[in-house]
C-alpha cells in the first residue's frame, strides 16, 4: 500500500514565526521585543536547523555566544526560547522542551534612586529659565507622579480643573495607546504646581490636539 510521506520537521525559524503569531494577544511592545530577541540572538544561529535537532547544549552555546546588556535581557531571551520550544512540544514535533532546562540568572532589584527635593527644584528652575517650553511637562511629571507612558497619552478631557483631579486611564508605548501598566483607572489629585504647569501648557497644545503634551 502507498503511504503518504511524513511532513518535514519544521525549522526553528518556522516555529519562531508560529510562536510570534500565537503572541498576537500580547501588547505590541511585548511582541516587538520578542521578535527582536529572536532576530538578533537566535535566528542567525538556529534558524535553518530542524526543531527536533536542537539540544539543550546547542541552546546554551547560542546563549553564551551573545553579549547580554543585562541579566534581565538574557532572562527575557530564555523566556522566548521556552515559548518557541513549548509550542513545538505541544504540536508534537519534539518529545521534550530543551529550553526548559536552561537556567536563568536570579536578579536582585536595585533600590530606587529618586531625585532629592533640592535636585528637583534645581532642575525645574533651570528648565524654567533656559528651556521654558519643556518646563510644564517636567513640572507636571514631578508633581503628579504619572509614568512617562501615561504622561504622553494624557488628554485634556482627562483633567477636571474644578476638582483638581486627573484621571489616568491610558498609556502610550512605541506609538501604541493601551491601558495603564496596572490595568486600572485611577484618579490623582493635583497640587498647585501641577495645575500651574497645565495652565502654562494650555497655550501650547489646547487648541492643537486632544493630547496635553506634544512632541
Amino acid at each position: 500500500e502507498d503511504t503518504e510521506d511524513p511532513e518535514p520537521v519544521p525549522t526553528f525559524d518556522t516555529m519562531a514565526d508560529q510562536y510570534l503569531a500565537h503572541c498576537a494577544p500580547l501588547a505590541k511592545s511585548t511582541r516587538e521585543g520578542y521578535a527582536k530577541l529572536l532576530a538578533t540572538h537566535f535566528r542567525p544561529h538556529l534558524g535553518d536547523k530542524p526543531i527536533d535537532s536542537i539540544t539543550t547544549g546547542t541552546l546554551s552555546q547560542a546563549l553564551n555566544r551573545c553579549d547580554w546588556r543585562t541579566p534581565k535581557t538574557r532572562l527575557n531571551a530564555i523566556t522566548v526560547l521556552r515559548g518557541v520550544f513549548e509550542l513545538a512540544f505541544l504540536d508534537g514535533h519534539i518529545a521534550v522542551n530543551p529550553a526548559a532546562r536552561i537556567k536563568g540568572t536570579r536578579l536582585q532589584r536595585q533600590p530606587p534612586d529618586p531625585f532629592s527635593l533640592d535636585e528637583r527644584d534645581r532642575l525645574l528652575c533651570w528648565l524654567h529659565e533656559h528651556r521654558r517650553p519643556w518646563w510644564p511637562y517636567f513640572a507636571f511629571a514631578f508633581y503628579s507622579g504619572l509614568r512617562s507612558s501615561e504622561l504622553i497619552a494624557l488628554e485634556w478631557g482627562d483633567i477636571d480643573t474644578e476638582r483638581r483631579i486627573v484621571r489616568v486611564q491610558r498609556a502610550r508605548v512605541r506609538r501604541e495607546t493601551k491601558g495603564t501598566k496596572t490595568a486600572t483607572v485611577r484618579d490623582t489629585h493635583l497640587s498647585p504646581t501641577a495645575m500651574a504647569a497645565l495652565q502654562t501648557q494650555k497655550a501650547a497644545t489646547l487648541l492643537r490636539s486632544p493630547l496635553v503634551f506634544l512632541d
